[in-house]
């Protein structure tokens, strides 16, 4: 198993606190403040502080999490997508302007996607074994966060 290096681990924390602010705010927003206090509740506090104390803490314990996965993978996965989009037309014409700016982001944002999905099944799971509070909004949340967590953990690597 590769180790991540310092700088990926570093992008990918900054990429989880971009993340989980962003998402955050989409919970905010959509579904309101009572949404954030909830996420509070996982830790038996509902004040909208703690909840977005609790949230940005898990998206950059997400993010520090992606790091190892991300640097296994990343480059084998960006192989994979220039490959492919040298072989297939409709991909090639999708994809081929996005890999040449960025191909890490655009690999990363599907990464990304995989890894947020992960997480919400984890979660869920969690709560099946152990109960607690369902977060509907949380899923939304880590929905948003992970390709916006991919997408940035790319930029910042090529930056």
């Amino acid at each position: 198993m590769t180790r991540p290096e310092r700088r990926e681990v570093a992008a990918a924390v900054a990429a989880g606190a971009v993340a989980g602010f962003v998402s955050g705010a989409l919970i905010y927003v959509l579904g309101g403040p009572v949404r954030l206090r909830s996420v509070g509740a996982l830790v038996g506090a509902e004040a909208l502080s703690v909840g977005w104390a609790v949230w940005l803490a898990l998206a950059l314990g997400l993010g520090a999490g992606f790091a190892a996965v991300a640097a296994r993978s990343i480059n084998d996965f960006v192989a994979t997508a220039i490959q492919l989009t040298s072989r297939n037309d409709h991909l090639r014409a999708a994809l081929q302007p996005m890999m040449e700016r960025s191909a890490l982001a655009t690999v990363g944002v599907g990464l990304g996607a995989a890894y947020g999905l992960l997480a919400v099944f984890v979660y869920v799971l969690a709560l099946a074994v152990g109960g607690g509070p369902f977060v509907e909004f949380g899923v939304v949340g880590a929905m948003t966060y992970g390709p916006i967590l991919g997408g940035a953990y790319g930029v910042l690597l090529t930056a």
